[in-house]
């Protein structure tokens, strides 16, 4: 196809006042490009691109047909975001190809489907064409090669394994409410603005990163994610899939808690996550959404993910109440925690994150806030960000396998 016409496309799926988000313009924006690559493909902005390139290479093809090509570089087919190499080399003959599936992952949406099929495919004769790419800066990059990821069958297995140790008298364990934190901490440490980090497993697979002080009270799910990593590594499970897929397992088996859609094939990457990246519980409304802005995610969908409080419960932002909940029902995935932290006095034994007082209160947010006081209306929000965010960083996502099924 056309360079001229897959612009065109680009033009017909943005439309005439759209930009990608987290994009900057001129030499700013082209030296982050590499990093807006898991952005551009976790979005629906991509799969309207590639329809529309589609259509637009059926117009060339019928040009061509008449001797009317012009003569431009073509583009290879299934990546809008990668030219051909100057070189020659050996092509492949890989087709992405979209399907009808009812997710949606735009940050404007809050509906989700966990029957949903993958959006994005790939023939299953030809390489990755996303794997090609080079989308790191490092030239000592220690991620491992994209992996042959363990079959649905052996996620359906894991989740049976893992499920009973999320369950206890109350509802939601303490190994729950640790593996819903570890698997935030894990994707959250990225931005549009590096070039690694995000769900690749580095948590577990650098000492450094568990050893930060905004990870501390993690031992206990660390210890026990890594003994099921080596008990199940050896049928293609990776760390950075194992963490996301613990989180929205132990989601789902908290009571009242949404299904978040899996996706198994996550690379592992050993490299600590740039510091500095994760919400303090003392930030202000203003600084929270800027920096969630920077990982793709609107104020809404902040709104929405901070709903994980409502199973948690603090020991380190103030130890004089180690212990108490962040809202009186923690072991209950319920909107408690939304009505709780907007009163003038906190209940009994609840400890409200000043930043999610904060985030209540501010002008910005505090109508989304009480709109999440319904249900069914945040579990819907949640699991819409939360697939998003457990993609964050993630570059071979055309190649990942949908596995929401295999969820207990």
């Amino acid at each position: 196809m056309h360079a001229s016409l897959f612009v065109a496309a680009l033009v017909a799926a943005a439309g005439p006042a759209a930009a990608w988000p987290g994009m900057t313009p001129g030499a700013a924006g082209a030296a982050a490009h590499g990093s807006h690559h898991a952005r551009f493909h976790n979005t629906d902005m991509y799969k309207e691109i590639v329809r529309a390139a589609a259509v637009a290479e059926a117009q060339e093809k019928k040009l061509l047909a008449r001797g009317q090509s012009h003569g431009q570089v073509a583009v290879p087919p299934g990546n809008p975001c990668k030219m051909p190499p100057s070189q020659p080399t050996t092509t492949s003959t890989q087709k992405i190809t979209t399907s009808t599936s009812t997710s949606s992952i735009s940050s404007s949406s809050i509906s989700t489907s966990s029957t949903s099929t993958s959006s994005v495919s790939t023939s299953s004769t030809s390489t990755s064409f996303i794997s090609t790419m080079s989308t790191s800066t490092s030239s000592t990059s220690t991620t491992s090669a994209t992996p042959s990821p363990a079959s649905c069958s052996v996620w359906a297995q894991v989740g049976k394994a893992v499920q009973p140790s999320f369950r206890d008298g109350n509802g939601c364990s303490a190994l729950a409410r640790g593996a819903i934190r570890l698997g935030f901490h894990d994707a959250g440490a990225w931005n549009t603005s590096v070039a690694w980090g995000g769900a690749d497993g580095s948590i577990l697979l650098n000492a450094s990163e568990l050893a930060r002080s905004e990870n501390a009270g993690l031992g206990d799910i660390a210890t026990q994610t890594i003994a099921w990593y080596n008990q199940w590594k050896g049928q293609g499970v990776g760390m950075a899939d194992l963490i996301q897929f613990s989180a929205i397992v132990a989601t789902v088996t908290c009571p009242l808690g949404p299904r978040v859609q899996f996706y198994a094939g996550r690379a592992d990457d050993a490299r600590a996550a740039v510091d500095g990246l994760l919400p303090s519980a003392f930030d202000t409304a203003p600084n929270l959404i800027a920096l969630f802005q920077a990982k793709t995610f609107s104020a809404a969908d902040l709104v929405a993910l901070v709903g994980a409080h409502s199973t948690s419960q603090q020991f380190f932002t103030d130890p004089a109440e180690a212990g108490d909940a962040q809202d009186s029902t923690p072991g209950v995935w319920d909107t408690k925690f939304y009505a709780e932290t907007a009163q003038r006095t906190a209940p009994a034994g609840v400890y409200r994150f000043p930043s999610d007082v904060a985030l209540a209160g501010d002008s910005q947010t505090s109508g989304t806030w009480r709109a999440m006081n319904n249900q069914r209306r945040w579990d819907t929000a949640y699991a819409d960000a939360y697939f998003r965010m457990s993609l964050l960083g993630v570059d071979n996502v055309d190649s990942l396998v949908d596995c929401t099924a295999s969820i207990p």
